[in-house]
C-alpha cells in the first residue's frame, strides 16, 4: 500500500496557493525529505512542543566527520516539518562545523513569510538540531 502524502489524507489544508508560506516549504511540507529513523545512529533525540505538542524526533550517523545521514519523523504542524526537511537536506553530507551554520540558514529561510505565532515550531527544530550536537560531541 502506497503512503499518501498529508494533504491526500485530507489532514492538512496547506496548498501552493497559500500566501503564507512559499512554494519552497509548501514543497517541503507535502514532500519532506529524509523521513525515517537513521540505523545505528550516532545520535538521537525526540522532543515534544509544549506549547502545541508537535513530536520530533531526528537522528543522525556520523561518519569520517561528516553526516552520513540523518532523518527526522515528525507529527507537527507545516512549519516544523519543512524545516526539518530542509534542515536534513542542507547538511547531509557536511562536516558539524560546516552543518551548524547550514542547519540555522536553512530553518531561516522557512521562517521568512511564516507568521510569529509559529516560532515555537521553528524552534523545536533548532532545538532538536542543537541536541543532536550536543550528544554528538560527547561521544
Amino acid at each position: 500500500m502506497a503512503t499518501k502524502s498529508p494533504l491526500q489524507r485530507g489532514v492538512f489544508a496547506v496548498t501552493q496557493s497559500d500566501h503564507s508560506f512559499s512554494p519552497d516549504v509548501v514543497d517541503h511540507f507535502l514532500h519532506p525529505r529524509n523521513v525515517g529513523s537513521v540505523e545505528n545512529a550516532t545520535a538521537a533525540v525526540e522532543l515534544v512542543n509544549e506549547i502545541c505538542g508537535d513530536n520530533l524526533q531526528m537522528s543522525v550517523k556520523i561518519s569520517a566527520g561528516k553526516i552520513e545521514a540523518i532523518k527526522f519523523r515528525s507529527e507537527g504542524c507545516a512549519v516544523a516539518v519543512a524545516s526539518a526537511s530542509k534542515l536534513t537536506e542542507a547538511v547531509t553530507g557536511r562536516t558539524i562545523a560546516e552543518a551548524d551554520n547550514l542547519a540555522k540558514s536553512a530553518v531561516a529561510s522557512v521562517q521568512q513569510g511564516t507568521h510569529s505565532e509559529k516560532q515555537h515550531c521553528l524552534d523545536i527544530v533548532l532545538l532538536a538540531w542543537q541536541k543532536l550536537l550536543a550528544e554528538i560531541n560527547t561521544k
